[in-house]
């Protein structure tokens, strides 16, 4: 009988345990602090128009005319036509895709992708 009253609180104890550890913690980023939202990245797509290197900065022309700035760092991964971000002073023109969120009020580039010329 004392058995049966210890091991039913323990079962209790084990099944509880990991359902209220993980409850918050669905789909949350292994890399992201508890608690912190992922940042929502936006898309733009035209032609790159000007880069700045020495600010980090490239200007991007949509279809109806209208630039967007947008930042640039060591960390934002830069695909297709050129493989890096030095690569991109070499692409006035080029058409791009660009992944990117806003911080502070600037648009800073998660992701750029220099699509094949046409």
């Amino acid at each position: 009988m004392t058995m049966k009253l210890f091991l039913v609180p323990m079962a209790l104890a084990l099944f509880a345990s990991p359902v209220s550890l993980w409850s918050g913690q669905a789909g949350q980023d292994p890399g992201q602090a508890p608690g912190q939202a992922a940042p929502i990245l936006q898309t733009a797509a035209g032609e790159l128009s000007r880069v700045a290197p020495e600010s980090q900065s490239f200007w991007l022309k949509a279809a109806d005319g209208s630039e967007m700035q947008f930042k640039y760092s060591d960390a934002t991964e830069v695909s297709g036509e050129a493989d890096s971000t030095e690569g991109l002073a070499n692409q006035n023109g080029s058409r791009i895709s660009v992944q990117f969120q806003m911080l502070a009020g600037e648009n800073i580039a998660a992701k750029i992708e220099v699509l094949p010329r046409s």
